[in-house]
């Protein structure tokens, strides 16, 4: 899961540079405060938790607010955004783990 969210991290904080930066030159470490304040937060939570309770929780709220930044970046851009597949990747997470819970739990 750690590699899941360092991923979805790189990828999520180009995606809001992309949106928000006002600089076309430049490397990402000296723009991060273009990312709005809540959105910076938001980043901050991509580090994993101690238990993995916590670590599942935290990719699935990463996930969430991939989404809704993703979609306010298209609409910054006057483009559509189809929460489909974010909705389907996030629901199937959510399903598998329940099921991998609930087999370890029954033992099956």
């Amino acid at each position: 899961m750690n590699h899941v969210l360092h991923t979805m991290f790189k990828t999520h904080t180009s995606m809001l540079l992309d949106g928000f930066d006002k600089i076309a030159w430049g490397g990402s470490g000296n723009k991060l405060h273009f990312i709005p304040i809540d959105k910076q937060a938001h980043l901050k939570k991509y580090g994993c938790p101690e238990n993995l309770e916590g670590v599942e929780q935290n990719l699935i709220s990463c996930m969430r607010w991939f989404q809704a930044d993703a979609k306010e970046v298209h609409g910054l851009k006057g483009l559509d955004y189809s929460t489909y597949l974010g909705d389907t990747v996030i629901n199937s997470w959510i399903s598998q783990r329940t099921d991998s819970i609930r087999k370890v739990i029954t033992g099956e």
